[in-house]
């Protein structure tokens, strides 16, 4: 009788995962693999991603991303991503309609402005504030917001925010180990209230950390309607590979600008 049940109970497990949009979009694992975390669970996790990445000085990653600009969600794109403490990045499109797009930001410098050019005709270079390009994109993150680092931050201050107000009943969820871009890593999920104004960075969050690095290398998270509004994945890091002034210059021979 109960080998008769089993199959069956995997069969609406699995037709389960593929009618749920979260869980399809997020688990390379069966979703009936996840168990219930606690907050202070999830905080140990972050905070463990918050150590790795203050023993670094710089890395360099594969970035993955798609963005809901306005109400339009992006297509996927792939960015080389360079970033070095306290905070200097460069940033060069891979593919796509905006392959060949090249940003570099050094905190403190060209009197806070980016340097971008798009890498297709009329192609020039152009200073920009990163709040004015926030602006104009409609985008969710200026570059002052960009990195691993940040991610980590902004997950340990909604953990503290769900730990000061237990009436809000955050859950949380392990989904075990899985592969990021070929890359073994733990993933876990928090689900907040889906109200706007419950002051979380989103409705829901799931985050990866990479059991080789100890560093966030997926964030993908969900408003308060519901909808997908950005997924970050950093493929292959490689930590304090040395970087210099040369990789932030827009001058670098290497460079379009």
């Amino acid at each position: 009788m109960l080998s008769a049940f089993i199959p069956a109970m995997r069969f609406w497990l699995f037709a389960f995962c593929l009618i749920s949009p979260a869980l399809s979009a997020l688990t390379a694992g069966p979703c009936w693999a996840q168990r219930p975390m606690s907050l202070e669970q999830v905080e140990e996790v972050v905070r463990s991603m918050q150590k790795a990445h203050s023993a670094i000085n710089d890395y360099v990653a594969v970035l993955h991303q798609r963005q809901r600009f306005g109400e339009e969600l992006s297509p996927r794109e792939k960015i080389l991503f360079k970033f070095k403490k306290p905070l200097s990045l460069y940033m060069k499109w891979l593919d796509g309609e905006s392959k060949g797009r090249e940003i570099i930001y050094v905190k403190g410098a060209n009197d806070g402005a980016m340097w971008i050019h798009n890498g297709s005709f009329p192609d020039i270079t152009l200073c920009m504030s990163p709040e004015t390009c926030k602006q104009l994109s409609e985008g969710r993150h200026t570059v002052n917001e960009a990195g691993v680092g940040y991610i980590a931050d902004m997950i340990a201050n909604n953990v503290a925010l769900a730990k000061s107000r237990p009436l809000d009943k955050v859950s949380c969820w392990d989904y075990g180990e899985s592969l990021m871009e070929g890359e073994p890593s733990r993933c876990l999920e928090m689900v907040m209230p889906p109200r706007k104004d419950s002051g979380y960075y989103g409705h829901r969050a799931y985050m990866c950390q990479s059991k080789r690095t100890g560093l966030l290398n997926r964030i993908t998270v969900w408003d308060f309607r519901k909808l997908l509004v950005e997924d970050f994945i950093f493929e292959n890091i490689k930590v304090d590979v040395g970087l210099g002034k040369k990789d932030f210059d827009p001058d670098n021979p290497d460079y379009k600008f």
